[in-house]
């Protein structure tokens, strides 16, 4: 996948930061007084939005890493003239849920 190696050593750099923030630079600024503790306010909210980004960048690599083509392929492929409703899904329908549980 492109940039793959790019992308987890970004992520788990400002992950790394977080924790330094977190760990090191919170506490020292709570110790500054008002000021110091309105900075420190600040960057627990940066720290606490690390993880659910770090999430979402995953998730949209794992989107980018399945193969859609057959899905694509099967549905590009399909008479889509109106016929009785069936009990069956089709094979693509059945890729695609698949596909689609390995995100979940």
């Amino acid at each position: 996948m492109f940039a793959l190696p790019q992308t987890i050593v970004a992520m788990e750099s400002l992950r790394l930061l977080a924790g330094v923030l977190k760990e090191h630079l919170l506490p020292a600024a709570e110790r500054l007084g008002a000021r110091g503790k309105a900075c420190a306010a600040r960057l627990n909210e940066i720290v606490q939005q690390t993880e659910p980004l770090g999430a979402q960048i995953y998730r949209g690599v794992a989107r980018g890493m399945l193969d859609l083509a057959p899905i694509v392929k099967a549905i590009s492929g399909r008479v889509w003239a109106q016929k009785d409703i069936g009990t069956q899904h089709s094979g693509y329908v059945e890729q695609l849920v698949s596909h689609m549980q390995q995100l979940a």
